[in-house]
C-alpha cells in the first residue's frame, strides 16, 4: 500500500499494490473512535 499526495492541496489517496484505490470515509476522530475504540494511531518515523 502506498499513498499519493495531490500537489496544491490536502488531498492524500491510499492505494493497493495493484493500484487500486482504498475505499476512505471522511469522519471526525471522536466519531470513529466511539465505533472503533481499538483503533491506533500510526506516527512514522
Amino acid at each position: 500500500m502506498y499513498q499519493v499526495y495531490g500537489l496544491g492541496s490536502d488531498i492524500i489517496k491510499k492505494k493497493r499494490e495493484k493500484n487500486e484505490e482504498i475505499n476512505k470515509i471522511r469522519a471526525f476522530w471522536f466519531a470513529w473512535y466511539a465505533f472503533h475504540p481499538d483503533t491506533e494511531l500510526y506516527m512514522p518515523g
